[in-house]
């Protein structure tokens, strides 16, 4: 993670940056995203998005 893990004030929700560093067709890639995601009252998750777009992707 790329900074501190955000956290709604129930613990319901959390946002965070990330950067995910992979080999796409053998060249080194890397997608900068905010992952965004809720939890049940068990603290399991329930949904997860990821937001980036093109300008958040570097090869």
């Amino acid at each position: 993670m790329d900074t501190p893990i955000r956290t709604s004030h129930d613990l319901s929700g959390a946002a965070f940056a990330m950067t995910v560093e992979l080999i796409w067709d053998g060249k080194p890639m890397k997608i900068h995203s905010i992952d965004v995601m809720q939890f049940n009252k068990q603290g399991l998750i329930t949904e997860m998005k990821a937001y980036y777009g093109s300008s958040n992707i570097t090869v």
